[in-house]
């Protein structure tokens, strides 16, 4: 609980290599690129100012240029504990905001060395803190009410969860992992968010 205001801790697991980067990815004008895998795909492109990427274009651009898609972040490195994201979701478009997105982003900057461990990713729809514990990455995030989040997490105590989606907060959504994706951690649980559907796989 900051200030009022439930914060829920996920641990997302070890972060891996993603798909080799791509020939539009790599023609791509941005200063580093990598790809990432939290169980779902992801690009990280290092630019001067996300603002200034035309995502609705560069976006689907990128995404074709895998054959599972792939989720493309524009990030800028704002000091060694912030990070600046704007997020294109594979099958979705622009979004507001995407905890997966903020936990490959953080881990693609220290893998880089730009960052700490410990850094705070803001994105147009909310901020994340992205923490590196070991070999595990935690993701912290705001925004639900205890009833949410233990709809959100299908009844489970919210410190007993490894992973959940809930397709109504942007920050955790895109969480879940791709269709018939072998890359789940051990002790993930994608439950079903307050409506009892399951979340949209992104």
């Amino acid at each position: 609980d900051v200030d009022g205001e439930l914060w829920v801790q996920v641990d997302i697991g070890p972060a891996g290599p993603g798909p080799e980067i791509g020939p539009a990815s790599q023609a791509f004008a941005a200063d580093r690129r990598a790809t990432i895998d939290i169980g779902n795909p992801h690009l990280v492109l290092l630019v001067t100012d996300p603002d200034r990427v035309d995502l609705a274009v560069v976006g689907p651009a990128l995404e074709e240029d895998y054959e599972a898609g792939i989720n493309v972040h524009a990030v800028v490195v704002e000091a060694r504990d912030r990070l600046r994201l704007r997020v294109w979701e594979r099958g979705a478009g622009i979004t507001q905001a995407c905890g997966s997105g903020a936990v490959a982003a953080a881990v693609a900057a220290q893998d880089w060395g730009l960052v700490d461990d410990r850094v705070v990713v803001s994105m147009p729809g909310g901020a994340a803190v992205v923490e590196r514990s070991g070999a595990t990455m935690l993701l912290k995030i705001p925004g639900l009410d205890s009833e949410a989040a233990m709809a959100a997490t299908g009844g489970v105590p919210i410190n007993h969860i490894g992973r959940y989606a809930d397709a109504e907060n942007p920050l955790t959504r895109c969480l879940a992992p791709a269709p018939g994706s072998t890359a789940a951690r051990p002790n993930s649980a994608v439950a079903p968010h307050r409506n009892n559907q399951p979340a949209k796989p992104l």
